[in-house]
């Protein structure tokens, strides 16, 4: 068995009701992210990848690609608007050539503080069918770019289009990146066994998820509703069973339509009406968690057969 082939051998089974009770930074009990998903597709996009980014009709879909575009010419401009009100952090998921073609969306974020999280180069450029090579590569490239245009340090990776392979999060381990978003697992983060140590898998919402949910008909007063419940009900549960994570994904071409914009304010506001939380960015949590809660996961994750991770 080799960890490349085998979940079972990456992801210890820890029951989240047997795990040592979790507190966050100042003794809060649930921590939130908020990560505003800025994404940009090639105009044409490659139809030879495995999976096709304008399957609907021959390239350029223009309907497709000006429906995202809008997220970056108009929307992410409502949402700052509705951000500012509150001043929560923020963790950018980044399709890198947002920076490199809308400088302005830089100087808007970097003027946030916001933290940096690589997406990509471009949503419609995928990681499924590359060889481990080249995706260690693409990634290291990802690395580079972001370094280039923050001058920061890159923590945590999304894959496009969440188009992780079987060698991704050990790639990201290896090229010394801390924290990974692909699995939707947990309420906590999780270290996942690579076979050069481990990497931080960090909870993300699949379910409760504009982008997603925008796809399904699910419109703005819905996704308000079903956001403010799960963070509810996620704040309930942290207070008997131990700190949990609640990430809150953004995409600038769903909330920043005109429609749509106060129900962002909605969630927000519900957010920021709360004591004993910690909202805060991905590095911020990976760092936290890692420092002091980690130590106290240890023993569990031995017995799960993972001394040789840590």
């Amino acid at each position: 068995m080799t960890v490349d082939e085998f979940p079972r051998e990456r992801i210890a089974y820890v029951p989240i009701n047997r795990r040592p009770d979790l507190r966050w930074k100042n003794g809060a009990r649930l921590a939130v992210w908020i990560v505003p998903n800025l994404e940009h597709y090639q105009y044409l996009g490659d139809p030879r990848q495995p999976v096709d980014p304008y399957p609907r009709m021959p390239h350029p879909d223009m309907l497709i690609y000006s429906q995202v575009d809008q997220g970056n010419r108009v929307g992410i401009w409502r949402m700052l608007e509705v951000m500012d009100r509150y001043g929560l952090p923020a963790t950018c998921s980044l399709n890198l050539s947002v920076y490199e073609t809308y400088p302005e969306i830089a100087e808007a974020c970097e003027a946030r503080g916001w933290e940096v999280m690589s997406h990509g180069i471009y949503n419609s450029r995928h990681h499924w069918g590359l060889s481990r090579e080249a995706e260690r590569a693409v990634i290291a490239d990802n690395i580079a770019r972001h370094k280039a245009l923050t001058g920061r340090e890159m923590k945590g990776f999304f894959a496009p289009f969440a188009s992780s392979t079987v060698h991704t999060e050990a790639l990201c381990a290896e090229l010394g990146l801390q924290y990974y978003v692909d699995y939707g697992f947990d309420d906590q983060p999780t270290p996942v066994r690579v076979q050069n140590g481990y990497i931080l898998a960090m909870p993300y919402s699949f379910d409760v998820n504009d982008g997603m949910n925008f796809r399904a008909n699910i419109e703005a007063p819905e996704f308000a509703e079903n956001t403010i419940t799960m963070f509810d009900r996620l704040y309930r549960d942290s207070e008997a069973r131990g700190g949990r994570v609640m990430c809150v994904p953004l995409h600038p071409f769903f909330f920043g339509q005109p429609h749509r914009a106060k129900y962002l304010d909605q969630i927000l506001g519900h957010i920021a009406g709360h004591t004993d939380i910690w909202v805060a960015t991905g590095g911020e949590i990976n760092d936290w968690y890692r420092q002091h809660h980690l130590p106290k996961m240890m023993p569990l994750l031995r017995d799960a057969g993972f001394d040789d991770a840590f």
